[in-house]
């Protein structure tokens, strides 16, 4: 334990030796001191753990080493938070520093009580084998190998060297033969009782190897040690004064799911903190001004914590945050200068909403405190706009001063009513964007072009309103002339667009519609790389248009589903000579399905129908397909019985088939 935090502290000091800051607050030689007294200290270590065992003073020596180690930890992170500040307060450090000097003077001159041996290990790099010829003399894996390992592992540690894995094990995974292994060994040597309950096993720790833990955890660690907390298991009515606890230098702490209705006070004395969960806690309304304190706060978790109205005012202090997670439930607002956080790489939700009696959305002054251009470490944003006031005009000039960095890789936004996109969304600003989604764009008649964004590979557009219904008048995207439209986009979903014709496009693997008219589904046959076809939600058309499954020589995966009035499948699907899996699913009228689309399927290897309750029989074609081997019937009645093995009318058409889900 002490070799491990001893090493770490000293891979910082040398760090901070070869900083400006250092020789400008002249903590120079105390670092160098340091820096020494640790390097000599650390040549014994290996000699004094060994010895440890059988020699209490030595291991009362260790333990004293280890509080100062973390001592020192905690200095040189004080000091890097307040110098790289210019603070006043940085001298404080130098006092501190003097008083673990002394200790470590102290515990230095003690070591030669114990005659320890100094140690010089040379780390070498061995790369590990990754071709196909085995040289090794002994590979081990399998099932026969298993006991050996387990006797290598349990009788003698340092035969262990000379044992070679191979990283991929005839058919299974190494994850599978790891776990064979280790269930052996605790069977073997740390469990004592095994319980099998809804499908888990519960292992308990045999009395012994507990105690042992206990001891080491005990002497090894004090509340000024322990660097991370999870909580999460504690009961919400335990009271938490981290001023108190002696925690303070805690890195980490996780505090989820502990229905605090509060969080005390004291979080503000844990100036080392890194990483603040505080999600799923539900009932929180606030949070104290004194988290504002945590310069060195990496994350915070706010997510899921449905009863919390505001941040801070002064949240723009936690300078060093890079995640800021939380959920648009109750917040109402930003904290200000919220844009002055230039690490922040993730903000889930921006809020434009009620501020001093007027809402944000009136006026594009606030969105454009934010500065998200000024943030080159935000990949994603999400804008989302409430539906409960409507000033369209401004909705746009909103939209216009929440200008991202041109860094930015993904994008939504949600229930914007604005009558036109801003001018950023171009080639310029969006050129590093991999996936866009858009919810609910009722006004807008036309779509910025995202064609011409070069890293584009998923496109989704949900409920765009437009006159009709759902940006019913959407005709199709323009395209500039010798230009090709989204080159490497992949994946494109689009919600109840009635009129929207899909455009060529050579690189769309993936396409998910929902459609009110079927008409839309005969410019599918545009996409020739669609690998996946996803089609559903028409309540009206009793069929779908024969030319629709033409060209799509790559499709394998098809999806047709929540046509509640389809009678037939076109006879086109025998065009679908790569299709391997087909579902069928809640086609409430459908009858049939078409010989003639059947005999053209010859890669399909799974069907599956699901609540056709009208479905009559099943197509004798089916017992032609060599390649089918799974077959999922479900709540379809009247097919169901015609399958009855041996004795059912469609018996004979099923039977080649292995895989029978009835």
């Amino acid at each position: 334990m002490a070799e491990a935090v001893v090493k770490v502290v000293l891979d910082n000091l040398t760090s901070f030796l070869k900083g400006e800051l250092v020789l400008i607050f002249g903590f120079q030689n105390e670092f160098q001191r340091l820096s020494s007294m640790f390097s000599t200290i650390q040549a014994v270590l290996e000699d004094a753990q060994e010895k440890q065992l059988n020699d209490k003073p030595l291991e009362n020596w260790l333990q004293k080493l280890n509080a100062a180690t973390y001592e020192v930890d905690d200095i040189l992170d004080e000091y890097k938070t307040k110098a790289t500040r210019f603070s006043q307060s940085a001298m404080a450090v130098g006092k501190r520093m003097d008083q673990v000097m002394k200790k470590l003077n102290a515990i230095a001159e003690e070591r030669k009580n114990f005659h320890l041996h100094e140690k010089v290990i040379e780390r070498q790099v061995v790369r590990r084998e990754t071709g196909s010829v085995l040289t090794e003399p002994q590979v081990y894996g399998r099932d026969k190998e298993k006991d050996e390992i387990v006797k290598i592992l349990i009788n003698n540690a340092s035969d262990a060297q000379e044992l070679s894995v191979l990283p991929i094990v005839g058919n299974m995974k190494l994850e599978d033969v790891g776990n064979e292994v280790w269930n052996e060994l605790y069977l073997r040597s740390f469990f004592q009782e095994i319980e099998v309950k809804s499908g888990k096993t519960y292992f308990s720790m045999h009395d012994l190897i507990h105690d042992m833990a206990t001891s080491l955890f005990t002497a090894s660690t004090s509340g000024s040690n322990i660097r991370e907390i999870n909580a999460k298991d504690y009961s919400h009515k335990m009271s938490i004064d981290f001023a108190q606890s002696g925690f303070v230098s805690l890195r980490v702490l996780n505090l989820s799911k502990l229905e605090l209705k509060q969080l005390p006070s004291s979080i503000g004395d844990l100036l080392h903190l890194r990483y603040l969960d505080l999600s799923d806690n539900g009932r929180i309304r606030s949070l104290p001004k004194q988290l504002c304190k945590l310069q060195n706060l990496q994350t915070l978790d706010l997510q899921d914590c449905l009863s919390l109205c505001c941040l801070p005012k002064q949240t723009s202090k936690l300078v060093s945050l890079r995640n800021l997670l939380l959920d648009n439930y109750l917040l109402k607002s930003m904290p200000p200068r919220i844009g002055s956080l230039t690490c922040l790489k993730t903000l889930d939700c921006f809020v434009v909403g009620e501020r001093k009696g007027y809402q944000l959305v009136k006026n594009d002054k606030d969105a454009k405190e934010a500065t998200l251009s000024a943030k080159a470490n935000l990949h994603s944003l999400s804008m989302s706009w409430d539906e409960s006031y409507r000033y369209e005009s401004e909705e746009v000039k909103v939209l216009e001063a929440l200008k991202p960095h041109p860094n930015l890789t993904s994008l939504t936004i949600s229930g914007f009513r604005g009558f036109r996109f801003p001018g950023w969304m171009n080639h310029s600003v969006l050129r590093n964007v991999v996936s866009i989604t858009i919810r609910g764009y009722e006004n807008c008649s036309c779509l910025p072009p995202f064609g011409e964004l070069p890293c584009l590979e998923s496109l989704k557009l949900y409920w765009g309103k437009l006159v009709i219904w759902d940006f019913g008048n959407l005709k199709g995207l323009l395209k500039k002339e010798g230009e090709e439209q989204f080159p490497v986009l992949e994946e494109m979903t689009f919600y109840w667009c009635p009129m929207f014709v899909i455009p060529t496009l050579s690189s769309v693997k993936t396409l998910k519609v929902y459609v009110t008219d079927v008409t839309v589904l005969r410019s599918i046959c545009n996409l020739r790389a669609l690998t996946y076809l996803y089609i559903s939600s028409n309540y009206e058309a009793a069929s779908l248009p024969e030319e629709m499954f033409k060209s799509l020589a790559n499709l394998k995966y098809l999806e047709i589903s929540f046509f509640k009035n389809l009678k037939e499948l076109p006879t086109g699907l025998a065009s679908l000579n790569a299709l391997q899996s087909l579902t069928i699913d809640h086609c409430d009228a459908l009858e049939s399905i078409p010989e003639e689309g059947v005999k053209g399927l010859t890669s399909l290897t799974k069907l599956s129908v699901k609540f056709c309750e009208m479905l009559k029989c099943l197509p004798e074609g089916l017992q032609h397909l060599t390649a089918l081997t799974s077959l999922t019937i479900t709540q379809c009645p009247i097919v169901f019985n015609r399958c009855e093995k041996g004795m059912g009318e469609d018996w004979h058409k099923i039977a080649h088939i292995p895989n029978l889900c009835k």
